[in-house]
């Protein structure tokens, strides 16, 4: 057997078995000291992967190969006529890779669409860190002018065979040949929804079609970037749907109902996140003294695998459960051997030495630092409902505005927000830009916080629809001001400073 370190399409374990049966995964590796090119020359005239020496490291996938199976790749990947095959040292381990040598190399070449969709498809399969996910996504590439070319076809059948949560990407792509962002990303709006989610609020009764699925279990409060790396983790732990395990009410507020509000996201905005990143079943299980008092053991059998039936179960490593949190990770290993489900624990994801967190993001939200918070969850804070009758003052001031309550809801700090308001449906469905006050009205001697949303350049009628507001830039706290006129100039102020941040680059 040999060790083979595969970084482009071949990282997709259903096409390198296609090439080589024995291939068998090993595990996720970094070449070190490497960076990532797409400018090969390929065959077909297009960009292919290659390691170029010199750069922060390349992730791939680690394959074992029966030694019968060398010969065949060496001539699949065109040994001497476009690349050379190497040995790496990747963590103690020897193992071979391909390069391509200078003269076969051309910079500024792209790769074709097909092609770039295979790589994504096996970096979300083998569960590369969502960074480097989110450098292949936004690779640019070219359209294949041959739309019948064989290679094209096969990519695309074994495309087609895949969980729709893996092959998206390049395949679904925009007329100007750019990769689009990952999912998960929506710097400028939310991400395009995903396939139908479908919402459980119990564990028992359920339909054979949502049993057997490989779940994801948390709280999942902001659905940030560590959330997301235990959902991509149950993703690809099995080929079964993709089920999400979490809790209405949070049991934060169950154990302690008179603390003040915490949470990032209600239970709607939650939905509507892991709708777009591609989840098929969300079981939102009632907490309560039921299940609070249930052991361990008695949540595996009776919630896990009598009622939910799952394939898998993934968890972050600071997961606990069970009556008085006896249970933990290792608790949860043990108990899937027993009743026969796999079990992932997925590794915290952090930057600087620091896990990202529920609990960070709402300090950096009330603190203002919007810009942090969007770092650590992957996508800006947004605070979602539906459009509430209001006084009608900001209308009579020349900014009318669309009120939503933030009841519920931990509360950033308070004061004025350039803003991404994405209005969810009816007429006027789409993003807008504008500026929005979050906070009690000192002016007029309130003090029930809500937030008020002006869009820029915006005429309709919005009572009723639903908004999803994006809190990009922290303007200013709040004020009270002499009288009138002066708001006004302070009001028009805001939104030129928003305009600005919300056009720049």
């Amino acid at each position: 057997m040999a060790l083979y370190f595969a970084y482009g399409s071949n990282m997709l374990a259903a096409r390198l078995r296609a090439r080589c049966a024995s291939a068998r995964m090993v595990g996720r590796v970094v070449a070190a000291g490497f960076d990532l090119a797409f400018d090969k020359i390929g065959q077909d005239g297009s960009g292919k992967a290659t390691l170029i020496a010199g750069g922060p490291g390349v992730q791939g996938v680690l394959f074992d190969l029966a030694a019968a199976d060398l010969a065949l790749l060496d001539e699949i990947e065109g040994l001497g006529r476009g690349y050379d095959r190497v040995m790496l040292d990747l963590d103690g381990q020897r193992a071979m890779a391909y390069l391509a040598p200078p003269q076969f190399r051309a910079p500024g070449m792209l790769p074709f669409d097909w092609y770039l969709g295979l790589v994504l498809a096996g970096a979300r399969q083998a569960v590369l860190p969502a960074d480097w996910i989110a450098r292949l996504a936004a690779q640019p590439f070219i359209t294949d002018p041959q739309p019948d070319r064989p290679r094209r076809a096969e990519a695309l059948a074994l495309l087609a065979g895949l969980p729709a949560r893996l092959a998206t990407g390049p395949r679904l792509r925009d007329m100007q040949g750019t990769a689009a962002r990952p999912p998960q990303t929506d710097h400028a709006g939310p991400a395009p929804e995903g396939g139908a989610l479908h919402i459980h609020q119990h564990w028992t009764g359920l339909p054979a079609s949502a049993r057997g699925a490989s779940v994801a279990m948390g709280n999942f409060d902001g659905v940030h970037r560590g959330h997301r790396a235990v959902i991509d983790a149950a993703r690809a732990a099995c080929d079964a749907p993709l089920g999400v395990i979490t809790f209405e009410p949070h049991p934060r507020e169950f154990f302690a109902p008179e603390a003040p509000p915490f949470r990032l996201m209600n239970a709607e905005a939650r939905a509507n996140r892991l709708r777009r990143l591609g989840v098929d079943h969300l079981y939102q299980l009632p907490f309560g003294a039921v299940l609070a008092g249930l052991t361990p053991e008695a949540f595996a059998r009776d919630v896990l695998v009598e009622g939910l039936g799952v394939a898998h179960v993934t968890v972050g490593q600071d997961f606990f459960f069970g009556h008085g949190r006896a249970g933990d990770c290792d608790t949860l290993c043990d108990l899937g051997q027993r009743f026969g489900f796999g079990v992932t624990v997925a590794p915290l994801v952090g930057e600087d030495g620091r896990d990202f967190s529920s609990t960070a993001i709402r300090q950096a939200l009330a603190e203002g630092r919007t810009r942090d918070a969007e770092r650590m969850l992957g996508h800006w804070h947004r605070i979602e409902g539906e459009v509430l009758h209001g006084e009608k003052r900001g209308r009579e001031l020349g900014y009318p505005t669309a009120n939503m309550s933030v009841d519920g809801l931990h509360l950033p700090k308070l004061g004025v927000y350039a803003v991404l308001a994405d209005v969810l449906g009816g007429p006027h469905k789409g993003c807008w830009p504008g500026v929005a006050s979050l906070g009690v009205r000192p002016m007029f001697g309130e003090n029930r916080p809500n937030l008020e949303v002006h869009l820029f350049d915006f005429d309709g009628d919005l009572y009723g629809e639903h908004l999803s507001v994006a809190l990009v830039e922290y303007l200013r706290p709040e004020m009270k001001f002499d009288g009138l006129p002066a708001l006004i100039e302070q009001m028009d102020r805001d939104s030129a400073e928003a305009r600005a941040i919300l056009s720049a680059p």
